[in-house]
């Protein structure tokens, strides 16, 4: 089986991620039962908690089965395509963008530095790549320095 085991979680917009709930959530428990991997583990459950932290937030005053964070992303693509926005509109429209950029940045600083962990593990289960290519990225990643890097130190 090639590819998209995780449903290429790795590759989702921070914004796009609390739509994939479902898959943080099986790429968290994977890395809780490795027995070796707590830490991403743990890394994985934060951006989960910060989703849930984040989407509350937009979600307040709606009921239940509303999600709020689509509903602003809508909104403001609504009002991007005004091209004449009165002074409400605009007033609106810039405190959108300022509220879905403070949700982009807070759910990106966690789960950008996992993005060759959650690669790692599909490529790993999706039979692409091996456990030990695997191990090999999460030495890297723990690495603090090179955490951040644009592969992990791994080719």
């Amino acid at each position: 089986m090639s590819g998209g085991s995780f449903n290429y979680l790795y590759i989702v917009d921070p914004l796009d991620l609390p739509q994939r709930m479902e898959d943080l959530g099986a790429m968290q428990k994977t890395l809780a039962g490795l027995g070796y991997a707590d830490d991403v583990a743990e890394a994985t459950q934060a951006v989960i908690d910060k989703i849930k932290e984040v989407t509350a937030k937009f979600n307040e005053g709606r009921h239940p089965w509303e999600d709020g964070l689509e509903a602003a992303r809508c909104k403001r693509a609504d009002l991007e395509d005004i091209t004449d926005r009165d002074a409400d509109d605009e007033a609106e429209y810039q405190q959108l963008q300022r509220d879905l950029d403070a949700a982009e940045r807070a759910i990106g600083e966690l789960s950008s530095p996992l993005y060759w962990i959650w690669k790692g593990v599909e490529w790993w289960h999706s039979c692409d790549d091996s456990e030990d290519t695997f191990k090999k990225t999460l030495d890297e990643w723990r690495k603090p320095a090179t955490r951040e890097t644009t592969n992990g130190g791994v080719e």
